[in-house]
């Protein structure tokens, strides 16, 4: 396996407009570190929405799974949610990419339990490093080596003009 940057982008709620803006503006953030090689996305209409447009205009395959989506309690158990759905969707997804950075965009369960499995802190210690809505974190992952956290920054802001 080849080194590879792994960019978790949080969506959140609101407007698609309201969203897409803050997005936007943490994009601009991300694809300046780094060009992108490969992309996934939840179903959340907001976030997959985003993440459709921005791998069009870069050019980069995009996968769309459920498995990515937040866990919701009353229609299937958390452990199994975990377990089963986001780990297997991960590791599917991880196998099938390919380049050096890598962007998930997802909602903050999905984003908090992947950083805690990754990690190796426990979910407890992942919540207290909480990616905000319109947030990222960006993780390097090596073989042979645990993945680290390389940064956590918060929402993106567009600049502001005065008129």
């Amino acid at each position: 396996m080849n080194p590879y940057t792994l960019t978790l982008l949080r969506h959140g709620q609101g407007s698609p407009d309201e969203v897409a803006e803050v997005l936007a503006a943490s994009w601009q953030r991300i694809v300046a570190l780094a060009p992108v090689t490969a992309m996934a996305t939840d179903t959340d209409r907001n976030g997959r929405d985003f993440a459709v447009a921005r791998a069009l205009a870069s050019g980069v395959m995009l996968k769309v799974d459920e498995r990515f989506d937040d866990c919701k309690a009353s229609s299937i158990d958390v452990v199994e949610w975990f377990d089963t759905r986001l780990l297997t969707g991960f590791s599917e997804w991880i196998s099938e990419a390919r380049g050096s950075h890598r962007i998930l965009v997802a909602g903050g369960d999905a984003i908090t339990g992947l950083m805690a499995e990754l990690l190796g802190i426990g979910k407890p210690a992942a919540r207290l490093m909480a990616v905000q809505p319109g947030g990222f974190a960006q993780l390097t992952l090596l073989e042979g080596h645990p993945p680290y956290l390389m940064r956590l920054e918060p929402p993106g802001q567009q600049p502001t003009t005065d008129n």
